[in-house]
């Protein structure tokens, strides 16, 4: 089992989670400061594997699927995407293994395009895992992007400067889906006039 919290209060339900669940358990928590948030005197466990939601639009046009301390990322992108009339789901996976199964495969149902945000590698990662589950599971028409390190040894430095560095900011994510609409909607006109010649 391995677990990422988004702030002090999922960090503090999780440890105390932890001692419910009988696997071993991971919690990768990352470095640097909280974001602030009180911590309940007592926690409420956490369901085995079960995501949250955070933003549920109707349609969503996609969804951000969040690991550990990458949500305000992804809410302030959520944020800017509706700012241009997008609307964009955000789940906070809370679990990296196992999945919350259900709420991926009930969102592949509701939305085509989905983006991970990992404040750790990509390669083997959150968002391969997501990858391998709609895969396996039929739903190879879901489009996923994944934010997170490359597969290089990542140089040490300030967090937030090192998010900056490797696109792990919700500018990226806005600039992702904006650059996907684009080319979505060039690719339509193309193949409604390619007939004419």
């Amino acid at each position: 089992i391995i677990m990422a919290p988004s702030d002090e209060e999922e960090l503090s339900r999780m440890l105390s989670s932890a001692m419910t669940y009988k696997s071993p358990v991971a919690i990768r928590y990352p470095r640097g400061k909280g974001t602030g948030v009180a911590v309940s005197a007592n926690p409420e466990p956490i369901p085995l594997g079960r995501s949250v939601m955070i933003e549920d639009p109707e349609k969503p046009a996609c969804v951000i699927f969040s690991v550990g301390n990458m949500l305000k990322v992804a809410t302030d992108a959520a944020s800017s995407l509706k700012l241009r009339g997008i609307d964009a789901a955000v789940v906070d996976a809370r679990f990296i293994k196992p999945l919350d199964e259900s709420c991926i495969l009930r969102m592949a149902k509701r939305c085509r395009r989905f983006i991970t945000v990992e404040d750790g590698m990509k390669s083997g990662g959150f968002g391969s895992a997501v990858l391998e589950l709609l895969s396996d599971r039929g739903f190879d028409d879901v489009s996923v992007t994944r934010f997170g390190y490359g597969d290089f040894f990542v140089e040490q430095g300030p967090i937030p400067e090192l998010h900056r560095m490797h696109d792990l900011c919700a500018d990226a994510i806005v600039g992702a889906v904006i650059t996907e609409n684009a080319e979505r909607s060039s690719d339509s006109v193309l193949h409604i006039s390619s007939p004419r010649g």
